[in-house]
C-alpha cells in the first residue's frame, strides 16, 4: 500500500495491547506494581487477577501460564497487566489513537527503566485487534483480502478461525482471521463480526531494557508502522473507504 490513512472515521479496533517480556526468572508482579502505583497522580486501582491463585512455581513451570500477568493497575483510559516476567499496556475503548497510546508506553517503559531492576528484554510486541460488522459473515469476510479452499467448501458462508505467521525484517507478524466473534464493549454495546487481530512481535534477545528504552521512540515507530501495514494491506479497498479514512 503506498499511503496509509491517518485515522479513520467509522473505527473497527476494539482492543489495543503492547506487551514487554524479559529474561530470566523474574518476579516483577511482586516489585513493579508498588513502582509504578506511587508514579502516578490519581491512585490507580490495583486488583488481583484470577491467575494469581495459581501457585508462581506451577505458573513457571508451565509454558501456556508463564506470561499470563497476575496483578492489574487501571488508570484513566488504559491499563498496565503484570506478571512474573511481562508487563503488557492496554487501552480503554475509545481509542484514544496512537499518539496518546504510545505517550502512555514510553511513559511505563521511563518508570520500568529507572525502577533499579537490572532487566533484559526477550521481546517487544504491538497487538491490535478489530471487528468487521456486515449482514452476514460473507460480508464480513468480503472486507478482507482473502482466498482460502478446503476442497468444495465455502468459506464464506461458514464458521472458521485462521492464522498466518510471517516474518519480515525485523518483525514476526501474526495474522488471525475468525468469524462468529461476539464483543462487548466498556458501554455495555454488544457487536458481532469477523474479527481481524494482527500480531507485531520483536524479537530482542539480551537487549538491555536502559538500551531498549533509550531507543524506544523510533523502536516503537517502526512496529505501529509495520503493524499498521499489515492491517490495512488485509483489507479491501471498499472495505476502507467504507470506514472514512482520512490522508491528511
Amino acid at each position: 500500500m503506498a499511503k496509509l490513512p491517518i485515522s479513520l472515521r467509522d473505527e473497527p479496533l476494539i482492543d489495543a495491547i503492547f506487551e514487554l517480556r524479559f529474561e530470566g526468572q523474574q518476579q516483577l508482579a511482586d516489585i513493579l506494581p508498588g513502582v509504578l502505583f506511587s508514579a502516578y497522580h490519581g491512585a490507580p486501582k490495583i486488583s488481583r487477577l484470577p491467575f494469581a491463585e495459581i501457585p508462581q512455581p506451577v505458573r513457571a513451570s508451565d509454558p501456556n501460564l508463564v506470561f499470563v500477568p497476575t496483578i492489574r493497575l487501571d488508570l484513566d483510559g488504559f491499563a498496565i497487566s503484570i506478571g512474573a516476567r511481562n508487563v503488557v499496556v492496554s487501552s480503554a475503548q475509545p481509542y484514544p489513537k496512537w499518539a496518546a497510546f504510545r505517550e502512555f508506553i514510553l511513559g511505563v517503559c521511563e518508570r520500568v527503566a529507572n525502577s533499579g531492576l537490572e532487566l533484559e528484554l526477550e521481546r517487544f510486541s504491538l497487538k491490535y485487534v478489530n471487528l468487521l460488522q456486515g449482514g452476514s459473515v460473507a460480508d464480513q469476510v468480503n472486507q478482507i483480502r482473502m482466498q482460502m479452499a478446503v476442497g468444495d467448501l465455502d468459506y464464506k458462508n461458514g464458521l472458521f478461525s485462521l492464522q498466518l505467521q510471517v516474518t519480515e525484517d525485523d518483525f514476526l507478524h501474526i495474522v488471525s482471521v475468525m468469524t462468529g466473534a461476539v464483543a462487548t464493549l466498556p458501554n455495555g454495546t454488544t457487536l458481532a463480526g469477523t474479527i481481524l487481530d494482527v500480531d507485531s512481535v520483536c524479537h530482542t534477545p539480551s537487549l538491555s531494557f536502559r538500551e531498549f528504552f533509550n531507543t524506544s521512540v523510533d523502536r516503537l515507530e517502526r512496529l505501529r508502522h509495520a503493524n499498521k501495514s499489515k492491517f490495512f494491506s488485509s483489507l479491501t479497498e471498499e472495505a476502507i473507504q467504507s470506514m472514512g479514512p482520512n490522508y491528511g
